[in-house]
């Protein structure tokens, strides 16, 4: 699994009212200001000479399995309310495909831990806080097997297709 495009997993969209026409993008590289080109498309609107343009990104809404945004960096994102809640009857999360598996954490989870019983051994697993900052990564040296479940959080697993987690 790509650890670095997980560090930072999670984008925002915010359209402004003062700006219309444009929206904001903020993801884990900074904030992207990006003109709505039609109702699918959104597009960095400048160039800049040099390597700098190398951070800019365009957008398009459409995909598999629902709706999706496609960055042009090739990341993939689902909407937050397409997000599984993962709770406390989830007992085994298995890798579809080649796509991540994500999961809200179900309020009833707030503040406490969930024990892995069986990670797959090419596998990550990365834990945010309600402000998308991760605050547990498997890439971390002895980083134990129970996943803190933040309040208003959300859960990430990676690996192989087929791969299976257990917990409890």
């Amino acid at each position: 699994p790509a650890s670095g495009n997980y560090q930072a997993g999670m984008i925002r969209i915010f359209l402004c009212q003062e700006m219309p026409g444009y929206l904001f993008v903020v993801t884990g590289q900074g904030t992207r200001l990006l003109k709505i080109v039609d109702e699918t498309h959104a597009a960095a609107f400048q160039t800049i000479p040099s390597s700098a343009s190398r951070d800019l990104l365009d957008i398009t809404l459409g995909g598999r399995n629902g709706i999706r945004l496609i960055a042009s960096t090739g990341m993939e994102y689902i909407a937050a309310d397409q997000i599984p809640v993962f709770d406390g009857l989830t007992q085994e999360v298995t890798i579809p495909g080649q796509e991540a598996v994500w999961y809200s954490i179900d309020e009833s989870l707030a503040g406490s831990s969930v024990p892995v019983v069986k990670r797959p051994g090419d596998s990550a697993i990365y834990v945010y806080n309600k402000y998308g900052d991760v605050v547990y990564t498997t890439h971390v040296q002895d980083a134990g097997n129970d996943l803190p479940m933040p309040g208003g959080g959300k859960i990430v697993f990676l690996g192989e297709a087929g791969s299976c987690f257990t917990f409890h």
